[in-house]
């Protein structure tokens, strides 16, 4: 999920979230994979909800596209402090304005990729598109979409070990000062 998280962040689960509300579009899930294992609290397992029950989503080429309204997308460069390298990442705004970061997949424009989302499902992707296994790849364990029953709980806040402070994932940044 970078650039969202890090290697060696914590974050909180909710396993009950889901019990009093369903899923909404742009919330971090944490999702059981596979079913024959127990769930850990796993990076790995962290997706993002972009597609919604009878949602239809076209990726054209980086551009994703949700009931057919594109998903803004602009650039932004970032410092990573882990590699200490200049990276180029993206800020992808949805239709209901949250915003998140991204690391783009690089696609041919001309390639186009539909997907419709069946009842009682939801399409999942990484932040960090280009290596991110989610409902775009469709690679195993991950099934393209998954079903509800594969949702484990909402990730609803993070802390990295360097102390930064906490962060309220559903909550507006705080402005500068």
């Amino acid at each position: 999920m970078a650039p969202t998280f890090r290697t060696r962040d914590y974050f909180t689960v909710d396993r009950g979230a889901y019990l009093v509300r369903k899923p909404a579009r742009g919330d971090i899930v944490l999702a059981q994979l596979e079913p024959d294992r127990a769930i850990a609290n796993d990076p790995g397992n962290m997706l993002r909800v972009m597609g919604l029950p009878g949602d239809v989503l076209e990726f054209r080429g980086r551009q994703l596209i949700i009931n057919g309204e594109e998903v803004r997308l602009t650039s932004r460069q970032s410092f990573d402090e882990e590699t200490g390298a200049s990276e180029h990442i993206r800020v992808e705004t949805l239709p209901t304005g949250l915003s998140h970061l991204i690391y783009a997949k690089d696609h041919d424009a001309s390639e186009v990729e539909f997907f419709v989302v069946p009842q009682g499902h939801y399409f999942l992707l990484g932040d960090n598109r280009r290596g991110a296994t989610d409902s775009s790849t469709g690679i195993p364990p991950l099934a393209r979409p998954v079903p509800a029953s594969a949702i484990a709980g909402r990730v609803f806040r993070r802390e990295d070990v360097a102390d930064t402070p906490l962060e309220w994932l559903d909550r507006p940044a705080p402005k500068a000062p």
